[in-house]
């Protein structure tokens, strides 16, 4: 058997000990464990550094290691933990979304953690070095590239995409559905008796805009309802709030509501 396969065997048998541990217990002495596993204290070092890593098991001067309160997430019956991995960069929606993702914790019943990754990624890399049961991930772009798609099954980790649309692809994902939901806006309109009716567009053209104004408009037709649609022509750096007041209040003096 080589010392590799042996340091490993002794890391899984070290941890299933561990595991059965309360916190704050002093763990079994690198002597002790040469001892009971006939072991070189290199084979320790080694089976013994990533539970370190892990934060399983930590080092107290000249008292030894203690189990960490890291241990409870394996015990019997507690809640899985659940990463969501988001892009590191300063963004209202993205600080929205983990406060979302926090406060839903209990009532999904899941240890959950929030995990930045660098943006230029594109998607996480590298899970941390502690237990994780499954991810959130929101990749750092509109769309994701199959090379991210095979570093994040190299995981080994369940993981859900978040904001992607991959429907030919066996990937776990939540979207929204754009085109859909500019019909669904039509028709609750078209329900409350509006008979004229436009949709103003506040941000750059790209798809997920293109998708809803064409929602929209279509259903509009096909109800035979008539629907303006109004590009208030947003460049990057423009307030849309203001654009788009301008923009209504321009179209509203050339031909007034009725």
């Amino acid at each position: 058997m080589t010392k590799t396969a042996k340091h490993e065997k002794l890391y899984h048998s070290l941890k299933s000990i561990l595991i059965e541990l309360e916190p704050d217990h002093n763990f079994i002495s690198v002597r002790e464990i040469m001892r009971r596993f006939d072991v070189s204290q290199s084979t320790v070092s080694s089976a013994v550094e990533p539970l370190l890593e892990e934060g399983l098991l930590e080092k107290r001067n000249g008292l030894g290691m203690f189990v960490t309160p890291e241990v409870m997430k394996y015990k019997a019956n507690t809640p899985p933990v659940i990463i969501f991995a988001l892009p590191r960069w300063v963004s209202e929606e993205n600080l929205r979304l983990e406060n979302i993702f926090l406060d839903l914790q209990h009532e999904l019943n899941i240890t959950g953690e929030v995990l930045h990754y660098d943006w230029r990624d594109g998607t996480i890399r590298q899970l941390p070095s502690r237990k994780v049961d499954g991810m959130i991930v929101l990749p750092a772009a509109q769309s994701i590239k199959a090379e991210q798609i095979h570093t994040l099954d190299s995981l080994n980790v369940p993981y859900l995409l978040l904001g992607q649309n991959l429907k030919d692809l066996e990937v776990n994902t939540v979207y929204c559905d754009d085109e859909y939901g500019a019909s669904l806006a039509a028709d609750h309109l078209i329900k409350l008796k509006h008979k004229r009716m436009a949709i103003l567009l506040t941000e750059p053209r790209n798809k997920s805009t293109e998708d809803r104004l064409r929602g929209f408009a279509q259903y509009c037709e096909l109800q035979g309802v008539e629907a303006q649609i109004v590009d208030c022509q947003i460049q990057s750096g423009d307030c849309p709030i203001t654009r788009a007041y301008q923009k209504v209040k321009d179209l509203t003096i050339q031909a007034p509501l009725t």
